[in-house]
């Protein structure tokens, strides 16, 4: 099997539309401290509605796109290792499915905002609460998502790695970067707060690797099959 820059550049531009989603995601999710600090949450909510469900639907594309990717890289993995290509793509639907149950819970935040307007000010204390609550319950699938992500993502740049596809310091600081990813992500499961800069280091090495693999694309290499009696 012919592994072609061409396909390094198409997954480089993947990523590049990835992050172009995610940051934009981000920016207009709304869900924040600030936010849970605030004694009228809900109609901080309801005001945000919309640009909240856009970061949703933006939320959920690139995670599609991260499973495409998957697929499309599927045949090459599996070349260097079939489990390896097999737990990457499982561990990348448990990523959706964690980050698909933080957004129905960002969904339900929104519906109760747009359910409580009627209700007089001084009657919202309760329901404020319930939105604090939901706004938690998304943060703890973002979480569970983020691990399932550095886990998926840990097994791609193994397969960079093994099969030499790019320089192999890119696959080692992608690996590194994702084990700060996961820890800084399960440790805050138990209200252990941590610095960003455990999750800047993804950002960082994930924009290096995209402007790499969109110019120089993947190293033009043969894959060839593992042999039965290995």
């Amino acid at each position: 099997m012919q592994l072609t820059k061409k396909k390094g550049r198409i997954v480089g531009l993947l990523f590049l539309i990835i992050i172009t989603l995610g940051a934009t995601s981000l920016n207009f999710r709304g869900l924040n401290s600030t936010l849970l600090a605030s004694e009228t949450i809900l109609l901080d909510v309801f005001e945000q509605a919309t640009q909240m469900r856009l970061a949703i639907v933006l939320n959920l594309i690139a995670g599609l796109m991260w499973l495409g990717i998957a697929i499309f890289l599927f045949p090459c993995i599996k070349h260097i290792s079939r489990s390896l290509a097999i737990w990457y793509v499982v561990l990348l639907v448990i990523q959706f499915g964690a980050a698909l149950m933080g957004d129905i819970g960002h969904l339900s935040l929104i519906n109760l905002s747009q359910q409580v307007q009627d209700i007089p000010v001084a009657e919202m204390t309760y329901y404020n609460t319930i939105g604090k609550v939901l706004v938690h319950e998304y943060f703890w699938g973002h979480f569970f998502s983020l691990m399932g992500y550095s886990s998926a993502t840990f097994l791609l740049f193994i397969a960079f790695f093994r099969g030499k596809w790019v320089p192999r310091f890119i696959p080692v600081w992608g690996m590194a970067a994702m084990l700060f990813v996961f820890f800084a992500s399960a440790v805050q499961l138990f209200d252990i707060k941590v610095s960003f800069w455990f999750y800047q280091q993804n950002g960082i090495h994930f924009i290096f690797m995209t402007l790499w693999l969109l110019v120089l694309g993947f190293r033009t290499t043969t894959i060839e099959r593992p042999s039965l009696n290995a």
